[in-house]
């Protein structure tokens, strides 16, 4: 719907003042964004719809545990594990060094 283009039904009424014409323009002005954003949100359901199927596709027969982020949030967590590990052995070391090197001062 055009702005300028009144509607058919409308016209009588502006032709009596009853409707100006800017306070028209102003409400075929936003009946055109309202037209716009449900649209856009009929576009975003579609788009979830379609991300959803293929979603439900791609786990098909898949069992929890061999659910694609099962899987990645399981190995994030081996990671995390290791590293921590890593560290603890690293202090480990550390504590042994300090500890020899002061067995090594007190025996001077």
């Amino acid at each position: 719907m055009n702005a300028d283009k009144p509607v058919p039904w409308l016209t009588p009424l502006m032709a009596s003042g009853a409707v100006g014409k800017e306070e028209f323009q102003h409400a075929t002005a936003q009946l055109a964004a309202a037209k716009s954003t449900v649209a856009a949100a009929q576009s975003a359901v579609l788009a979830a719809q379609e991300q959803l199927a293929a979603s439900q596709t791609q786990t098909e027969g898949t069992s929890i545990e061999q659910h694609p982020n099962v899987q990645r949030a399981s190995a994030r967590v081996r990671e995390a594990y290791l590293a921590v590990q890593r560290e603890i052995d690293a202090r480990k070391e550390l504590a042994a060094l300090v500890g020899d090197r002061a067995v090594m001062e007190a025996n001077r």
